[in-house]
Order: C-alpha cells, then structure tokens, then sequence
C-alpha cells in the first residue's frame, strides 16, 4: 500500500498569506481548486493505505488542530457530508506532521525530482534561482530571494 505525503500550504490550501508574519492557527484562504476531491479520491482508494499532511504548522498543536478543524468544513462543503461524520472519516485515514514521513511519495509545491545525477542543470544556482512556487508572482519571488531574511 502506498504512504502519501502531501504538503498543506500551496498544495491543499491555497496560502496567500506570504512570507510575512505567519500565524500557524489562522487558515483564511480556500483550497486549492479540486484538491479536497483529489484528496477523497487518495484517501478512499484500496492501494493507498495512510496520507500524512506535513506542514510548518504541525510544530505546534494549534496548528495541527487549525488544519484539520479547516479540512473537517472543506470536506464538509464540498461534498454536503455531516461534519461528525466527516470528522470519523479523516481521524481514521490522515496523519499530520512536522517532520518530513516516511513514506512512498511526496507531493509538495517547493520540491525538485531528484533522480540520481547532481550534475543535472536544474541542480545549478541559476536554476535553482529561477524555481518559484506556482502561487507567487515572479514580483514577490524576487523579492523573497533578494530579501535575505530566513524564513520558516
């Protein structure tokens, strides 16, 4: 059975809230268009066996309890479900954590496939420089990286 991660913020949820002051407990945004689907669809399928959601949040236990009570109403709009219900549905199939999981696949906005050869080109500064995630503009990027503040 395959072990899924998946990453909470530019993945499941939309995240504009930047880089700047963020608060782990506050989820404003919406999902990102057709992941509480996708994320039925892995959590229902008989080859896929546990879905961790990994996430800066997961450091503190507001956090974790932040996203799943925003998961429990997404997967409660989106498919007119009972809360408690959907509630006993995802206790029994997400895990959430800090710590990159052990698991098969990952599934993270902010990840290049490594696929054995340093060398390869996409490896270099220059293109390494040029990866953006796909919900900043080019604007806030540059700015990210001419900034040289750390960030969580």
């Amino acid at each position: 059975m395959l072990k899924i991660a998946i990453d909470f913020d530019g993945v499941i949820h939309q995240d504009d809230h930047g880089y700047g002051n963020f608060d782990p407990t506050i989820i404003k945004e919406n999902p990102v268009p057709g992941a509480i689907e996708k994320l039925k669809e892995l959590l229902t399928n008989e080859n896929v066996g546990m879905v961790t959601i990994f996430s800066l949040r997961c450091e503190s236990e507001e956090g974790v309890k932040a996203m799943y009570k925003w998961l429990v109403e997404q997967f409660s709009e989106t498919f007119k479900a009972n809360p408690q219900s959907v509630d006993d549905f995802l206790r029994k199939k997400i895990r959430f954590s800090y710590v990159k999981p052990h698991v098969n696949i990952y599934i993270d906005d902010r990840a290049l496939r490594f696929d054995g050869n340093w060398n390869d080109p996409k490896f270099s500064i220059d293109s390494l420089l040029q990866v953006k995630p796909w919900n900043r503009s080019d604007e806030m990027w540059e700015a990210v990286i001419k900034s040289k503040v750390q960030y969580k």
